[in-house]
């Protein structure tokens, strides 16, 4: 209940018209503040606890608003949360009312049209989440079934692709939270959740039974995760890329990652791709493998 009336407060909280300009750091100025969308339940990138957003995503925009501190000489610059979901997190940060998504967003070319990537932060593949009972190991087990997807993710895009060009029979549920998706699975109102595997994965180990779902072995992409802001506003996204440079050349992204991703309550490795990008930071969009889908 009390991170309910903290999140219900953190929406009530007006916010600042914003125009069609792109000068968010202009705007910083005037308003004293940076506002951050976080997602209420995709851990460990974003997720609600007692005192507030807490995440891998959420630590890594901390230190973005630190570096804003710093380069406008703004050391009493504000930080205000706002929730998003995966449906709306664009429309709120086109619209202004958020400046920083600091969620679990994939970045991709069709998204890039409406909005400008760091460089990326994370590399997760989409998989499904399934009972341990349906035998269930890859699309091809899909026929006749039904998948649940969120509104607004790559996994909706790329299911909706695969049901209209190859297994018709499959029928797709869409909903707004990782929270709804997981439910439906759990009451077997749908048979899979079509999700990137680091987000399954934080459903299954969320869960009251962990050992009885379980994540299909073959990834259909490879999706680089990125904090995302406004398109074209170049002077903001400079300050986000130089602050994860930095935290890539310095090595300090490592203890940040394993605070989030080497825990005894999450372990996933860091992987090749990820280590990579470290060592080369870029932008690179998301891939279907092999599939031939747009993403």
């Amino acid at each position: 209940m009390r991170i309910s009336i903290l999140f219900a407060g953190l929406c009530l909280l007006p916010t600042l018209a914003f125009g069609q300009t792109t000068d968010t750091l202009e705007k910083l100025r005037q308003s004293r503040q940076i506002v951050l969308g976080v997602r209420s339940n995709a851990q460990p990138f974003s997720t609600m606890s007692s005192s507030g957003p807490v995440g891998y995503s959420v630590d890594l925009c901390g230190k973005v608003a630190d570096s804003l501190r710093k380069e406008l000489k703004m050391p009493d610059l504000k930080v205000r949360y706002v929730p998003v979901t995966a449906g709306d997190r664009i429309a709120k940060l086109k619209s202004g009312e958020i400046d920083i998504e600091c969620g679990s967003s994939v970045n991709t070319k069709s998204r890039q049209a409406d909005v400008a990537f760091s460089y990326s932060t994370f590399f997760a593949g989409e998989k499904l989440l399934v009972r341990t009972d349906s035998k269930i190991q890859d699309i091809e087990g899909l026929a006749g079934r039904a998948v649940v997807v969120l509104k607004g993710s790559t996994a909706e895009k790329m299911f909706t692709q695969i049901r209209d060009s190859q297994i018709h029979t499959m029928k797709l549920v869409s909903v707004n939270t990782m929270a709804e998706a997981f439910n439906a699975l759990e009451s077997r109102k749908v048979d899979a959740v079509a999700q990137v595997d680091v987000l399954a994965e934080g459903m299954r180990l969320g869960s009251s039974n962990p050992a009885g779902y379980a994540l299909t072995e073959k990834a259909l992409s490879v999706e680089p995760m990125g904090l995302m802001v406004r398109k074209n506003d170049k002077a903001l996204l400079g300050v986000v890329d130089r602050t994860l440079a930095a935290l890539y050349s310095s090595g300090e992204i490592n203890a940040i990652y394993d605070k989030w991703f080497n825990s005894n309550a999450f372990r996933m490795p860091m992987t090749a791709m990820l280590r990579d990008s470290i060592a080369h930071p870029n932008r690179e969009p998301a891939v279907a493998l092999g599939l031939g889908y747009q993403m």
